[in-house]
């Protein structure tokens, strides 16, 4: 599938590089294209780390297109705050299980 980029006539694969960085951005490999079909398709061939990153883009309505027409600085930013968001997240659910496994419950009066 072919995605144009807005800021750059060079279009872009998917999965392959964008048209502001010479190596491949992994971004582009899991942002949500559009195409339910398509999109069903890849996520099932992913991992368990792209298909975080997948889940977070889409919640926050990140398209290829979207990562296309971004500054390498602007796709930096959103890998850190999905990176900060995914860490939070991780901490949050590592601490339900410990309260989980702990067997007792926590009562604050």
């Amino acid at each position: 599938m072919q995605v144009a980029s807005t800021s750059a006539p060079q279009t872009t694969s998917f999965g392959a590089s964008a048209s502001n960085s010479s190596n491949s951005d992994p971004l582009m490999a899991v942002a949500p294209s559009g195409d339910s079909s398509d999109d069903l398709m890849r996520f099932l061939k992913m991992t368990p780390a792209q298909k975080m990153q997948y889940e977070w883009l889409n919640s926050h309505h990140i398209t290829q297109q979207d990562l296309n027409g971004m500054s390498s600085d602007q796709r930096n930013a959103i890998r850190q705050q999905m990176a900060a968001d995914l860490k939070q997240k991780a901490q949050q659910e590592m601490e339900a299980k410990a309260a989980k496994a702990g067997g007792g419950v926590n009562v604050v009066v």
